[in-house]
């Protein structure tokens, strides 16, 4: 799970409650002939000595509380907080995540909030992005959509030449509220939709289909348990959200542990298969 920290407007007050106010450096690379390589440099923390990456010599340093600080214009405008951070892989990889103000009911007492994923790193895997993660407030389920254009609505790269404007910011903002409305819409369709066994099975088969095997088995046990009894679940009703919110549920708490999940629930396998959950649910 995402670090919980105390919620602000400020960046910079975010990364340092979050312990994440180092500083990037970067150095000469020495061969193991003892000679320069001209071409690359090493990136390293200046804090831990934590070598991160070697890169091209194009590759810029772009220090944390410069690439989140730019966001604060958004905070101030949606009225939302910065509220969880992670730091991976000794500091290659650094995530805020924010709050944005708007949320709604997907049934009643059932709320989804808003919410954007900002993620940086400093070992040349990845550009600045901001991601739109919806949450369900009941469960904490980091949820999905379906746009992907929410998802690579801009980046900043590493490099020489890097520049991003507010405008870039507010126009990804925009594009970010036009999807969380259109999840809004999905997400209400779900949840009026009743589903009996044979539609849960079919679900499940086409998430996660059945191989035979031992362990693929145990997944799909514990998918029907929590789409049964998970948290915010019941199991008087079942409906499509309620089913997505159970296959969702276990690939957030019980898939991976650890760095993994965060890595693999924001931006990896875990991201992937819950859009797939999503379209499958809107699709039966």
């Amino acid at each position: 799970m995402l670090k919980e920290i105390t919620p602000t407007r400020n960046a910079q007050e975010a990364i340092t409650c979050a312990s994440m106010n180092f500083q990037v450096r970067e150095s000469d690379v020495i061969g193991t002939n003892g000679l320069d390589i001209p071409d690359h440099k090493l990136i390293y923390r200046e804090d831990t000595l934590e070598p991160l990456s070697v890169v091209g010599q194009g590759y810029r340093i772009i220090q944390n509380q410069d690439c989140f600080s730019i966001f604060d214009k958004i905070m101030e405008k949606s009225g939302g907080y910065y509220e969880r951070a992670a730091c991976l892989k000794q500091g290659r990889q650094i995530i805020l995540q924010a709050s944005c103000g708007e949320s709604f009911d997907s049934s009643p007492g059932d709320t989804v909030k808003m919410y954007l994923t900002l993620v940086t790193s400093h070992d040349g895997s990845s550009s600045l992005r901001m991601m739109l993660s919806p949450v369900r407030l009941a469960c904490l389920n980091q949820l999905a959509t379906l746009n992907s254009n929410a998802t690579t609505s801009f980046s900043l790269k590493h490099t020489i030449n890097a520049d991003l404007h507010i405008n870039d910011i507010f126009r990804a903002f925009g594009l970010a509220q036009k999807a969380f409305y259109e999840f809004r819409l999905q997400s209400q369709h779900l949840a009026r939709k009743r589903w009996g066994v044979h539609k849960v099975n079919t679900f499940i088969d086409r998430v996660i289909p059945d191989t035979g095997s031992t362990r693929v088995k145990n997944q799909r046990d514990t998918v029907i348990r929590m789409i049964e009894s998970g948290r915010g679940n019941n199991l008087a009703t079942v409906t499509a959200w309620q089913a997505m919110q159970g296959l969702v549920e276990w690939i957030q708490y019980e898939r991976s542990q650890g760095e993994r999940a965060i890595a693999s629930n924001l931006l990896g396998s875990g991201l992937d298969l819950k859009r797939k959950a999503l379209a499958v649910a809107l699709s039966i």
